[in-house]
């Protein structure tokens, strides 16, 4: 058919918003269970997408997801995708070297991360990497001028989308 796996997905948000899609729960390890509809997985991705075209992420330029099992990371890498951009996952066992030389090679120019551990490891290569302007954490709570909140961020992009009618038209 031709399709993508976007078109895929948003043709599922389309049919079944108000279905569970997504699960995170604490028997597998999440500190508390969560769960996302079609429709918020598609919004949350779309608030993402603008977050990322606002702060100058353009279409080919690649951004980094370093996470384990949680939803940042499907919501995360369909914003991406949204965005134009290309997702490019990061294994969460990866060490700081193999996660230097990994986003040194894609010129990831954003990484999102899911825990202050894994912040921690890209604060410490990210001086060598010169393309990347932008880390967003899932586990922290307040911005820093090295870092923003994945909640702060996802929450410029909803702001933007509905200010913006030019932004809600880049993202799909």
């Amino acid at each position: 058919k031709g399709e993508t796996m976007l078109v895929t997905f948003l043709e599922r948000c389309d049919r079944s918003p108000d279905r569970m899609a997504i699960e995170e729960l604490r028997a597998g390890g999440a500190v508390a269970d969560v769960a996302m509809t079609w429709a918020q997985w598609r919004n949350a991705s779309r608030s993402f997408a603008a977050s990322l075209v606002v702060d100058g992420v353009r279409p080919g330029d690649a951004v980094a997801v370093l996470a384990g099992n949680r939803l940042i990371w499907p919501v995360a890498d369909i914003g991406i995708l949204m965005a134009g951009a290309v997702s490019v996952g990061v294994y969460p066992t990866s060490a700081p070297v193999q996660l230097r030389e990994l986003l040194l090679d894609c010129a990831a120019v954003a990484i999102v991360v899911d825990t202050v551990e894994q912040l921690h490891k890209v604060l410490a290569v990210a001086p060598d990497l010169t393309r990347l302007r932008r880390i967003i954490c899932a586990d922290v709570v307040d911005s820093h001028s090295q870092y923003e909140s994945w909640v702060s961020y996802l929450a410029t992009g909803a702001a933007e989308l509905a200010r913006s009618a030019t932004i809600a038209n880049d993202v799909r």
